[in-house]
């Protein structure tokens, strides 16, 4: 009879695979990319490092956020903890700021941290919760605008992992 054949609609209601608290959501660094506000006087490079950039700022025009290196693409997810780490340091001391915030306008930033860059490589690390809502187009940005130019800021090593 047709009650006795197994039903398989509970499991064809899963339709994500749940993300692994030791995936790391920032794993391809080819993924960094560089923007210079060009209107505001800024001009950098970027180079794509293996395991992070390199923003080289000739001029960082008057803003923080006139020259950033960004690592789009990451969704966040409400109530979720994660821990956020890297590596960073520039050619020369200078206070720079980092954000995880809205991939878009906006641009609302759900963490920010100033940072003082210096010619040692140092590591920071933080563990973070997501409060607002799931957001599937979320950036970690590097804000290197509005400092004294020329300067080089190394970023490397991200990870962005679920720690609950």
């Amino acid at each position: 009879t047709p009650s006795e054949q197994p039903t398989e609609a509970a499991t064809e209601a899963t339709t994500e695979t749940p993300v692994s608290t030791s995936t790391n959501l920032t794993a391809d660094a080819s993924n960094f990319t560089g923007w210079a506000y060009e209107d505001g006087g800024a001009s950098a490079t970027f180079k794509n490092l293996s395991n992070g950039i390199q923003i080289a700022v000739t001029n960082s025009g008057s803003e923080e956020w006139h020259v950033q290196g960004s690592y789009p693409g990451i969704t966040l997810e409400k109530g979720v903890t994660y821990e956020i780490s890297f590596d960073y340091q520039a050619d020369k001391a200078v206070d720079l700021g980092y954000h995880i915030q809205q991939n878009y306008d906006p641009y609302g930033q759900y963490l920010y941290e100033p940072l003082n860059f210096t010619a040692e490589k140092q590591h920071y690390s933080t563990g973070f919760t997501m409060t607002d809502s799931t957001d599937d187009n979320v950036a970690c940005v590097f804000s290197c605008g509005g400092v004294d130019a020329p300067v080089t800021v190394t970023i490397t090593n991200l990870e962005i992992k679920k720690s609950s």
